[in-house]
């Protein structure tokens, strides 16, 4: 037991703010959502301590482009009639103040301390996983029924299936990064990433196994030439197709996506159809786009005027049906305007940019990982997706050190 502690702690671990406060971050994520806004607040003060104790201001510039996303929420209230919900969603929103705010004094921790909390998190993301897998078989009748309906079982470990999917779908792109770099330990990432994407594809969570997918083919593509452990690649390969052709779960939530895709481009009702109520979802956020260009109605606004939007034109929803607009760049739209919407366009160009030219290429993975989840989600409007965004795109656009060598020490 003391073996496995020391594998992911050292006494000297506790003595660093930053450590303890990434701890937090980690654990919050999985058990705490309580905890994970604690640790927002604690990373905010290992960076005042941090300044503090150097009595040097170095200031990590580029972390201040992300503070005028929580201004476009905050002077919404000069465009807000629900001042309360207002009040609300500029208190959720304060990560997007300290985090940036905290990243402009903070120095990135030790090669030692990286490896440690990102092999907590691998280890937990890997538990979370297996466990709800095995909870997921365990439950297989119940799992194929809600499977029918674009649901599944609530996880054991994780908060909701919706945050696991993303987090699965971004380890499955950074265990595909470690497997393409080819590292001494290859063979322990392998067994993580093929593991992962068996339990993604038992859990049938849509989003991860759309990404584990091409990850999956991207690895075959690229090592389509090296016959290293080949019996490991017929094996996963036999037991993925053995999970696409009689894990009903699975097949149940093909099924149901291809279905919904039927409500967006014929006359299929779209009631209890994901995919077609989001659709719809888009179409009625349009109008409120189409009708307030400029500023938008302001976030604390948007769900009425959707409201009165369905009231207007249901596009074949029933009230209990009309959901709020699950894209992150038309909620920006509808919410601050093309203005907003411009911002976040211009901000995610500039990560691009500096990802590329600072060959942050893991970064720039991870990025597009959220821009995809951004299609079919309000990303940024939820705890846990909002939170491993900021975090990671701060670390790589403020990491001096380049991730080939930051990265030498995980599981190690």
């Amino acid at each position: 037991m003391n073996k496995l502690t020391n594998y992911f702690f050292e006494r000297e671990d506790f003595k660093s703010p930053l450590f303890l406060s990434l701890l937090c971050f980690i654990v919050g994520i999985f058990f705490s959502r309580a905890v994970l806004s604690i640790s927002i607040v604690f990373i905010l003060l290992a960076g005042l301590q941090y300044y503090y104790e150097e009595k040097t201001l170095l200031i990590n510039r580029f972390s201040i482009v992300f503070i005028p996303i929580y201004l476009m929420q905050l002077f919404s209230f000069f465009n807000s009639t629900n001042i309360d919900y207002w009040q609300n969603l500029s208190f959720k929103n304060l990560v997007f103040l300290i985090l940036p705010v905290a990243f402009l004094f903070l120095k990135m921790p030790s090669n030692k301390i990286k490896a440690r909390i990102l092999n907590l998190y691998l280890a937990l993301t890997l538990t979370s996983a297996l466990i709800n897998s095995i909870y997921a078989v365990y439950n297989y009748d119940l799992s194929s029924s809600l499977a029918i309906n674009s649901k599944t079982l609530s996880p054991l470990i994780g908060s909701n299936y919706h945050d696991l999917s993303l987090i699965y779908a971004l380890t499955t792109v950074f265990l595909l990064y470690r497997l393409l770099k080819k590292t001494h330990r290859n063979y322990i990432y392998q067994i993580a990433f093929w593991g992962l994407g068996i339990c993604t594809y038992i859990l049938s969570y849509r989003f991860a196994m759309v990404v584990f997918t091409i990850c999956a083919i991207s690895f075959f593509t690229f090592n389509f030439s090296n016959k290293n452990n080949n019996w490991i690649k017929l094996f996963i390969l036999i037991t993925i197709i053995c999970l696409s052709t009689f894990y009903s779960p699975l097949i149940n939530r093909v099924k149901t996506t291809l279905y919904d895709l039927k409500s967006i481009y014929s006359d299929v009702n779209p009631n209890y159809k994901s995919l077609g109520q989001r659709w719809a979802a888009v179409k009625c956020a349009s109008e409120i786009i189409k009708n307030n260009p400029i500023f938008g109605v302001s976030s604390a606004d948007l769900s009425t005027e959707m409201e009165n939007q369905y009231e207007k034109n249901s596009y074949l929803l029933i009230p209990e049906n009309r959901i709020l607009i699950h894209n992150q760049y038309l909620y920006y739209a509808a919410s601050f305007g093309f203005l907003g919407l411009f911002y976040f366009l211009g901000l995610i160009g500039f990560l691009i940019h500096r990802f590329i030219k600072s060959k942050q290429f893991l970064g720039l993975l991870i990025l597009i990982v959220f821009l995809a989840h951004m299609l079919i989600e309000n990303t940024l409007a939820y705890q846990i997706p909002s939170y491993l965004f900021l975090l990671t795109m701060l670390y790589f656009l403020n990491n001096p050190i380049s991730v080939q060598k930051a990265a030498v020490s995980i599981v190690n």
